[in-house]
């Protein structure tokens, strides 16, 4: 046992000036003019005696051990006559304690939809078929998903590792191939999904094996045989409780990935927005000009706080062609006063110039409100040289 006290730290140095209080020469040693020539003078430091400190005192934390209480066994019987030596036992008593234990091999399973069932319904497999991605842009990215079923009644721990064609893993930053989550636990009966991602960054051909390793998957211990019997004894028949060998254990999942990548002319490095996607634009927001958005526009969302604020977003366009070419932003919202509010809200700082061969060019755009309306434009990037055009829509939101 231990108890926690609190006490101000000096409280030591206190106690040896009241020893101080308590020499003869005390009143001399105190006294500020105290000659120092006199014999009855008494040098603190010389008899290693600190002075009383001044200023804040800072309480510290003590922690004193108490001792255990003191212990008293229930002898059996009565006890002994005065004077008699007790010669009595401790006495016991017997507790039971019940331990319920459930074992079990660990088997697992993946789930895929079941076409001879009804819509939605799945079953399961031990085995997945090759996943072979589509054709994939670089700097783009595909992903595929399956679920890990834990069947046993048992949980279990797994990981994830992509190996290329050689057996090496596959650990580079760049890598084509990721999987997530790449490791964790799962219950008995519960089931996870797992997300393969593909976004290559070389234009190439990819072949890699994502093997999965659980914990304890080929764990078995063999039953040992029947003792055989001795010279002129029969051999015994088995029992009917006689335990069987266990199951073959199943083999740890792998999974063969292939892709190709292309290369694009241009690469667009903006995060993707679910303006669009994500069903967030209002549909009674008319488009200027009266037309309809394009449901693959690239969307450039801005934020103000505030009306008549200069609110900047940027983002770079790369080249990983080895040629250079030229580029152009154009509006196509239209002209007259009914686009005169857009055109002042929002405004392109370069809209044309030059991306050179291997390198990144850096695209500005404003977007200054003139009132807290929600607003959208329309623009559109060009490349003409190779004929290529991206549709762009600029959402602009006011905050107060």
């Amino acid at each position: 046992m231990k108890d926690i006290e609190w006490v101000v730290d000096g409280d030591e140095v206190m106690g040896d000036v009241s020893m101080l209080q308590h020499m003869p020469s005390a009143a001399s040693e105190l006294d500020a003019t105290a000659d120092p020539a006199d014999p009855s003078f008494i040098d603190i430091t010389a008899t290693g005696i600190s002075p009383p400190r001044r200023g804040r005192k800072k309480p510290k934390k003590v922690t004193k051990v108490r001792p255990e209480p003191p212990v008293e066994y229930v002898l059996e019987g009565d006890a002994p006559e005065e004077g008699e030596e007790d010669e009595r036992e401790k006495k016991s008593d017997e507790l039971m304690c019940k331990v319920s234990v459930e074992t079990a091999f660990v088997t697992y399973a993946f789930l895929v939809p079941d076409e001879e069932g009804e819509e939605g319904d799945t079953k399961e497999v031990e085995e997945l078929p090759d996943l072979t991605f589509a054709e994939t842009m670089m700097y783009r990215e595909r992903v595929h998903r399956f679920t890990l079923k834990n069947t046993s009644a048992t949980r279990f721990t797994y990981d994830w590792r992509v190996f290329t064609p050689d057996g090496a893993e596959d650990t580079a930053v760049d890598a084509p191939f990721t999987v997530e989550p790449s490791h964790g636990e799962l219950l008995a009966g519960a089931t996870v999904d797992i997300t393969v991602k593909f976004a290559p960054t070389e234009v190439d051909s990819y072949n890699r094996s994502l093997q999965g390793e659980i914990a304890h998957l080929t764990t078995r211990i063999p039953v040992p045989p029947p003792p055989e019997p001795e010279e002129g004894e029969e051999e015994a028949a088995p029992a009917e409780d006689e335990e069987e060998q266990p199951p073959e254990p199943q083999k740890q999942p792998v999974l063969n990935l292939s892709g190709r990548s292309l290369r694009p002319l241009c690469h667009i490095e903006l995060e993707d927005s679910d303006w669009l996607s994500g069903g967030r634009r209002p549909p009674t927001l008319e488009m200027p000009g009266g037309g309809t958005v394009d449901p693959h526009s690239r969307c450039l969302e801005f934020e103000s706080l505030g009306t008549n604020v200069r609110n900047t977003r940027r983002f770079y366009v790369m080249n990983p062609t080895n040629i250079s070419y030229k580029f152009r932003w154009e509006c196509e919202d239209g002209t007259g006063a009914a686009t005169a509010h857009l055109a002042s809200a929002f405004k392109c700082v370069h809209k044309e110039g030059v991306v050179l061969s291997g390198k990144k060019a850096e695209m500005v755009f404003e977007y200054t409100p003139e009132s807290d309306q929600l607003l959208e434009s329309v623009w559109r990037f060009n490349i003409p040289e190779h004929k290529l055009s991206v549709p762009f829509v600029l959402v602009g939101h006011v905050k107060e």
